[in-house]
């Protein structure tokens, strides 16, 4: 999360973070610090809370948040902290972040249940958590069921019981994994578990899977019903004693919930505010991202919510936000043309070429040899009046074509490589700061933020 480095965002003003600890770890190498973040464990008041994975389904990138104590490299090796984001939670725990492509929900998936990172409470945010809703359960269900009736082979998945609850917008669904027919020409009692369930129900958010296992007996006999029984639940008896939830039989396996992604940004921002260091200010003087601890009350302020467009939003108070703008132009243009020009290319593999060596060196030293500055179109530009380092001012994104003709004939691969994405992030980077400039003159705004945290490279 980042403030712009305007006046009034540097206070030393204390803001609830007594008991907080935070480690501070630097790779001389890469020439940036990197922070451990750690949340205070009052936050988390059960074990039951730390249960926990999530992931952002967007439309370029779907985003892994989970909990282990190492991170896991798509490959299922363990390669140590990343390098965008983690959190402390509790003893060994840390919050880790890992990026697949859109087009890669089964590879997701796959290793998430393959690393042991799986757990009983899933939440979904993005396009992708109405458009997937379904599968993602039934993958992770019908994996569960594997596992525990130890076949190599799936089952189909009857709804015997659904209940739902009106007020929660909680669906609980009694599965009875099953043959396609039992002995003596018996039916299952309930509906194939499909997708037709949950559409039953669109207002529903939260679908608690319960697994019972299979009855030898089954009563009468005759064709399946056209839906699954449920009972709605009214506010007067939700969560209480008497709640039809509580029939239900089987063990409660998955509980998985999809969230408005920008009331998760906002919801999510306003915890970090109690993490120490998770707000950080550019210094132009020393090219240094720096850990600041900002005065409240915090609004008003904008945030960009960066995915593959960008929507910025002006929040006024907790839970009081509106969107004033955005653009298309965001991390699905980056990756697009990553790809079209770096031909297979991973938006981590993106930043580590893009990451310059010896970033402190000099004030220009991060920008491209393939963009063109305001020194390559006034040499004297930094005599006539104009700020300290203006002449590395960006003029024109892939400008400087002298440089890419040169570059192209030297073939050099990596190169090009690195030159191209250093372009690029600083192409969609730099309109991304524009839009939010302009937009915090217009409303009277001192302070705005940038999510997620990896922009800050």
């Amino acid at each position: 999360m980042q403030i712009s480095p305007g006046r009034g965002n540097n206070s030393g003003a204390n803001h609830g973070t007594d008991g907080l600890k935070a480690s501070q770890g630097g790779d001389p190498r890469k020439g940036r610090e990197q922070y451990n973040y750690e949340f205070a464990e009052s936050f988390f008041s059960s074990n039951d809370q730390l249960n926990t994975c999530a992931l952002d389904i967007g439309g370029t990138l779907i985003k892994v948040a989970y909990l282990s104590d190492h991170y896991v490299s798509g490959g299922g090796q363990q390669k140590g902290k990343t390098q965008f984001l983690s959190i402390k939670i509790r003893g060994s725990q840390n919050l880790y972040v890992h990026f697949f492509n859109v087009n890669e929900l089964n590879h997701t998936l796959a290793f998430l249940i393959k690393n042991g990172l799986m757990r009983q409470k899933i939440f979904l945010t993005g396009g992708g958590a109405h458009k997937f809703f379904f599968y993602i359960i039934d993958r992770i269900v019908k994996q569960e069921v594997i596992i525990r009736r130890g076949v190599s082979e799936e089952c189909p998945l009857w709804v015997s019981k659904c209940h739902h609850c009106e007020t929660t917008r909680t669906l609980s669904v009694e599965l009875h994994p099953r043959g396609s027919s039992l002995p003596g020409g018996h039916t299952h009692e309930g509906v194939p578990f499909t997708k037709a369930v949950l559409d039953s129900f669109p207002a529903c958010e939260t679908v608690r899977i319960y697994l019972v296992r299979e009855k030898v007996k089954q009563e009468g006999e005759g064709s399946l019903p056209s839906k699954a029984p449920y009972q709605r639940v009214d506010k007067s008896t939700d969560g209480g004693d008497n709640s039809p939830e509580k029939e239900l039989q089987g063990e409660l396996i998955l509980q998985c919930s999809r969230k408005d992604e920008m009331h998760c940004v906002m919801n999510g921002l306003y915890k970090l505010l109690s993490v120490k260091k998770s707000v950080v200010r550019y210094d132009l003087l020393i090219k240094k991202e720096v850990p600041v601890q900002v005065k409240l009350p915090y609004e008003p302020f904008i945030i960009a919510n960066i995915g593959s467009g960008i929507s910025i939003l002006l929040s006024n108070g907790h839970n009081k936000y509106r969107r004033i703008g955005g653009t298309a132009i965001g991390g699905g243009t980056l990756l697009g043309l990553a790809q079209m020009i770096l031909q297979k290319v991973s938006f981590e593999e993106l930043i580590r070429l893009a990451a310059p060596p010896g970033r402190h060196s000099s004030p220009g030293g991060h920008s491209s040899p393939l963009d063109l500055t305001l020194r390559h179109v006034r040499p004297d530009a930094a005599c006539t009046g104009a700020p300290p380092h203006a002449e590395h001012a960006l003029a024109a994104s892939f400008g400087h074509l002298s440089n890419i003709l040169k570059m192209k004939s030297v073939e050099d691969e990596k190169s090009i490589g690195q030159a191209v994405a250093r372009s690029l992030i600083t192409m969609v980077s730099f309109n991304i700061g524009y839009l939010l400039h302009l937009l915090a003159r217009i409303h009277g705004v001192r302070r705005w933020d940038v999510s997620p945290f990896f922009w800050l490279s």
